[in-house]
This record gives structure tokens, C-alpha cells and sequence, in this order.
């Protein structure tokens, strides 16, 4: 199949300035205004591209099907929580809880763990319940995870950070591995 050279050269602009213009912001406006009108070009260009390529790099009509939309949402959501997970909740248990570096990463450690268990789990899960009932117990594991995090507060044992964050990672495992089944059983091959 012949390769789409522009639109992964469009991809590629596309990105690049967005993730400098979010990295970049003390650049000054005027600049940042350039960098996201840059992204944005680049992306209409993209979209355009990838309606026309006879290979696209993304079918733009396989996000119209509900299922993918959906999919992709709440994997681009869990995504997100873990990024802020791995990124602030070291962060509140030794600046705010005041525990040391080898406790933080502990209760990070648990997040760490709880995917892959999710992930080992599931398929037994899944085999015998089906899809459907398992990523609905994915997207109740990870607000169960997070209330255990909003109610911390500098006297909590670190242990509830942990059992939150295992959870949150229990739930992010089971999301990730059930939507991708999800999806690839939704495309067919010839896609």
C-alpha cells in the first residue's frame, strides 16, 4: 500500500506544535498564539488529507462509529488521570503528608501494580462474563481510586494514597485492555 508521506508530515507538524506551544508558554503570547494557529492549520490540512489518501495513516471514518469514539474518550481519559497521577500524588504525600521519597513512590508503586493485575485478570473476566460487564467494572475502579485520593489530607496514612492509586491503576488496566478488544473486534479486516 503506498504510504501517506503528507499526511504524516501534516501529523507531524500538527503535534510537534502543540506540544511546543504547551511546553513553551513562557515563550510570550505571541508565539504560543503562532504555535496553536500553527497546530490548528495543521490539523484542518490533516483531516483534509486523510479523506482523500487511498491509505490514510487514520481512517476519519472510523471515528464517526460510536463505539471507537467512545473507546478512544475513555482511554484518552484514563490516560490523562494517570498522567496526573504519576505526576502529582508523588508530589502531595512528601510535600503535603510530609513522607519521604521511598514512601511516594510506594503509593505510586501501587499504580504501577494494579494495571498489570488488571491486565493478567480481565481476560478470565471476560471469558466468562463477556466485554461489557468488565469495562463497566473498569470505569467504576477508577472513580472508587480517585474518592480515596480526594479525601486525603496531611494526617492519612499513606497506605489510603496506595489503595487508592491501585485501584485507579486496577481501573485503567481494565479500560485499556477491554476498549482495544472493543475496537478490534468493531474493524473489519479489510479496514
Amino acid at each position: 500500500a503506498p504510504i501517506d508521506h503528507l499526511g504524516s508530515i501534516l501529523f507531524a507538524i500538527a503535534i510537534t506544535a502543540l506540544l511546543i506551544a504547551l511546553t513553551e508558554s513562557t515563550a510570550g503570547a505571541p508565539v504560543v498564539i503562532g504555535l496553536v494557529a500553527l497546530c490548528v492549520v495543521a490539523s484542518a490540512l490533516f483531516v483534509l488529507q486523510e479523506r482523500r489518501a487511498p491509505e490514510p495513516i487514520i481512517s476519519i471514518a472510523l471515528w464517526a462509529r460510536r463505539l471507537i469514539a467512545t473507546s478512544n474518550a475513555a482511554t484518552l481519559f484514563a490516560g490523562m488521570a494517570m498522567i496526573a497521577m504519576t505526576t502529582v500524588l508523588p508530589l502531595y504525600v512528601q510535600g503535603v503528608m510530609g513522607r519521604s521519597t521511598i514512601v511516594a513512590g510506594f503509593t505510586l508503586t501501587a499504580l504501577v501494580v494494579g494495571w498489570p493485575v488488571a491486565v493478567i485478570l480481565t481476560p478470565r473476566l471476560f471469558r466468562s462474563l463477556g466485554l461489557r460487564l468488565p469495562l463497566r467494572l473498569g470505569c467504576l475502579m477508577l472513580p472508587l481510586g480517585s474518592v480515596f485520593l480526594v479525601f486525603l489530607t496531611p494526617e492519612t496514612s499513606p497506605v489510603v494514597a496506595g489503595v487508592g492509586a491501585f485501584f485507579m491503576g486496577f481501573g485503567m488496566g481494565v479500560i485499556s485492555l477491554v476498549t482495544l478488544i472493543l475496537v478490534q473486534e468493531s474493524v473489519e479486516w479489510s479496514v
